[in-house]
């Protein structure tokens, strides 16, 4: 359950989303603004950022967090109307192995300003 966002930062991939505890948020591009087309097992190797209320962004981060209703329960939080995700594989805080995974998931990245 995601109750806070922090923005990491890497060279070679730029801002991103993480939760409270550093672990990183991505996007899947065969989602549509504001609906998950990720469920079933694809839901259980990227599982979905679910929380009960939208945390704050960090000041001076562009850009808007807000839930969806998932099926058949709970809520994600999105960002600019993107559903997000963690993946299964990035078991340390810091890991980013999802990005580019079948050049369809990506890092959160933080919107420009």
């Amino acid at each position: 359950m995601v109750t806070s966002v922090a923005v990491s930062s890497s060279g070679s991939l730029g801002k991103f989303l993480v939760d409270g505890r550093g672990h990183s948020l991505y996007t899947f591009a065969k989602d549509q603004k504001n609906v998950s087309n990720c469920s079933g097992g694809c839901a259980v190797a990227w599982p979905p950022a679910e929380a009960s209320s939208v945390p704050a962004l960090p000041a001076g981060t562009p850009g808007t967090l807000a839930l969806i209703a998932r099926a058949p329960g709970g809520q994600q939080l999105t960002y600019n109307g993107a559903p997000l995700y963690f993946f299964k594989a990035d078991v340390a805080a810091g890991s980013t192995k999802g990005n580019g995974v079948g050049g369809v998931w990506h890092l959160a990245t933080v919107a420009a300003s």
